[in-house]
């Protein structure tokens, strides 16, 4: 159901409970809701009104991108950091050096794997940074934008 609209962009809001938690698409788009709401912005294309219920469609490209995004981009920054802290871990000039400056009890954290671990969270939390700053700049291309095909009669019986 359309929540409101804003210039030729319409707030489109999934109003089943049951749908809401199992949909992928409601938690990638982001949008303006109440706390109970999964909704998200798409292109008024049906010239739909507040409280019109309406058939949307997601552009393949914008899927397979978002699939992309959300899933192999965290899973090759948590291997590359992880494996950039092996590779530190295997330096033994980098670590006599890293001890003088640190000392003992600072340098007994970055021994067994714990460099592997801290790359790897980092490299992971840099990337949904990223993940979160493209989205920002996406959401705003009309290609990428959820389309609001048609908007349902009353006859229609399903809202999207």
């Amino acid at each position: 159901m359309v929540k409101k609209i804003k210039d030729e962009l319409a707030l489109v809001i999934i109003d089943r409970p049951d749908f809401r938690s199992k949909c992928l698409s409601c938690k990638i788009f982001p949008g303006e809701m109440d706390q109970d709401d999964a909704g998200f912005w798409a292109r008024n294309r049906a010239a739909a009104k507040a409280g019109d219920k309406v058939v949307v469609q997601i552009p393949e490209r914008r899927f397979v991108i978002t699939v992309l995004i959300f899933y192999a981009l965290p899973l090759l920054a948590i291997l590359a950091g992880a494996g950039l802290g092996k590779w530190i871990e295997r330096q033994q000039n980098f670590f006599e050096q890293l001890k003088r400056v640190i000392g003992n009890t600072a340098f007994l954290l970055l021994t067994q794997n714990v460099p592997s671990l801290i790359l790897g969270a980092a490299f992971l939390a840099l990337c949904f940074g990223f993940i979160w700053i493209g989205n920002r700049r996406l959401e705003k291309r009309k290609r990428f934008q959820p389309l609001l095909v048609r908007v349902l009669g009353e006859s229609d019986g399903k809202a999207g």
